[in-house]
């Protein structure tokens, strides 16, 4: 065969064998397996290698991946892909100088910069978007804001965002319709209403996320209402506080808790049945605060092996079996022995009834020093041990006090002082509690009590 270009000169003769004769001036079909995503709105898909009839405009490819299954290299000089949309509908031909391939169905990378706050839970992060791993889930990441640095407009119809932590750590591709986007590092707002108790006294409080306007020292302690919260790309979640009708800002979650109801998992414990230990209310307490944590040493070596005056600093003065009890054992030695169970027991003696209202509500059964059930009158030692088993922003705490002999005992069955002998399990007022847990009666040490 003899052959001539484009221009009309002639190149020679080709053994007919050796070529593939196509049927118009686009050439033959050639094989080819890419993808391509487009950029802009100006470069359309033809219907034929003359590029006098659009098949599909720009506008309908601009930022679209489609399937380059052939080429064609036509007689006028130009290669020409042949393009398919994800359903095998054909779009046109177009020009492979205005096109950048790529073997991925993702399509190109495209430049993108914002931010991406989670809405689905349960969803996969990709780590590749051609096999569709998976490195992790929306689940611990509901909610949750990221930085957005680059798209690709999927083969399959889908825009995944390359998403990164505050911290510059790529986490991976996340299809774009499972989350909400903003222009901001604070994402996006979200619905939340709750009333919460404010735990730190110096957090920031936040006019904007770019200014703070004070601190909430005036706030420690009180209750406050959130109407909405933002997830920050820095990992902190930030609650939009008010006072009644009045916005106060923005405060970080971590110096609050819920202020909501709270019950623990802690069962009633004795001091007299089945083991009669008139004077062991430390062991027994113990026990209920251990089981409520999922550890359970028994009863009888609880007992058995509490630390004594004489042997151990802050140990029990006098037998828990009755005689010559003088004091119970200090909240540093009893921590100190209920860590061999449980190793996150913690001496909090001198905290704040707000900061045990944070530990109950936080799942943290707490053991305080108080007032026995035979208390007598004019005796002002706290020298009983009692395990708080639950909140209530109406009725404050729920208390379980081993000085009985059942669970079902009845109010006055213990020791008769109606001030203190308030039945195995009842409910005691914030205001109640505190004078009780905090009040100084002369140089008595106060505020003693474990969390765990």
């Amino acid at each position: 065969m003899s052959l001539y270009d484009k221009d009309g000169n002639w190149r020679g003769y080709i053994n007919q064998q050796s070529i593939t004769a196509g049927v118009s001036d686009g050439g033959a079909w050639l094989p080819a397996n890419a993808y391509t995503t487009f950029t802009a709105a100006n470069v359309n898909a033809y219907a034929d290698f003359n590029q006098q009839k659009v098949a599909t405009s720009g506008a309908g490819l601009v930022n679209q991946t489609v399937n380059i299954s052939g080429q064609y290299h036509a007689f006028g000089g130009v290669v020409y892909y042949s393009i398919y949309d994800v359903r095998g509908k054909w779009l046109g031909y177009v020009d492979a100088s205005q096109v950048k391939t790529t073997s991925s169905a993702a399509g190109l990378w495209l430049p993108h910069d914002g931010y991406l706050t989670t809405t689905q839970s349960g969803q996969m992060i990709y780590t590749n978007l051609d096999s569709f791993a998976g490195g992790r889930t929306t689940t611990a990441n509901y909610q949750r804001t990221f930085r957005i640095m680059g798209e690709y407009k999927h083969y399959n119809g889908a825009t995944y965002y390359s998403l990164y932590d505050g911290s510059g750590n790529w986490m991976g591709y996340l299809n774009s319709a499972l989350g909400s986007e903003s222009k901001e590092a604070q994402g996006v707002w979200m619905n939340y209403n709750a009333n919460v108790l404010i735990t730190a006294s110096n957090a920031a409080l936040y006019s904007s996320f770019f200014n703070m306007t004070r601190d909430t020292s005036s706030l420690y302690g009180g209750v406050y209402q959130v109407s909405g919260k933002y997830s920050h790309v820095n990992g902190t979640t930030y609650y939009s506080l008010y006072d009644g009708n009045r916005w106060l800002g923005y405060l970080a979650s971590w110096a609050t808790v819920p202020y909501e109801l709270r019950f623990l998992n802690v069962p009633y414990v004795s001091q007299f049945r089945p083991i009669m230990a008139p004077d062991g209310c430390a062991p027994a307490a113990l026990s209920m605060a251990l089981q409520a944590v999922g550890v359970n040493p028994s009863l009888s070596y609880l007992m058995n092996n509490l630390p004594m005056a004489g042997s151990v600093p802050g140990g029990q003065a006098g037998s828990i079996y009755g005689g010559g009890f003088q004091y119970v054992i200090t909240p540093a030695a009893l921590t100190v022995y209920a860590q061999n169970w449980d190793k996150n027991a913690r001496n909090i003696s001198g905290a704040s009834t707000t900061q045990i209202i944070a530990e109950v509500v936080t799942g943290h059964p707490v053991l305080y020093y108080g007032f026995s059930p035979y208390q007598k009158s004019g005796d002002y030692n706290r020298n009983h041990c009692h395990v708080i088993a639950g909140f209530d922003p109406n009725r404050g705490f729920e208390i379980m006090d081993p000085g009985y002999n059942t669970q079902f005992d009845r109010a006055g069955s213990a020791g008769g002082n109606s001030r203190f002998d308030h039945g195995p399990v009842y409910w005691i007022s914030l205001s109640s509690f505190e004078s009780e847990y905090a009040h100084q009666y002369g140089s008595e040490a106060v505020k003693r009590a474990i969390a765990f």
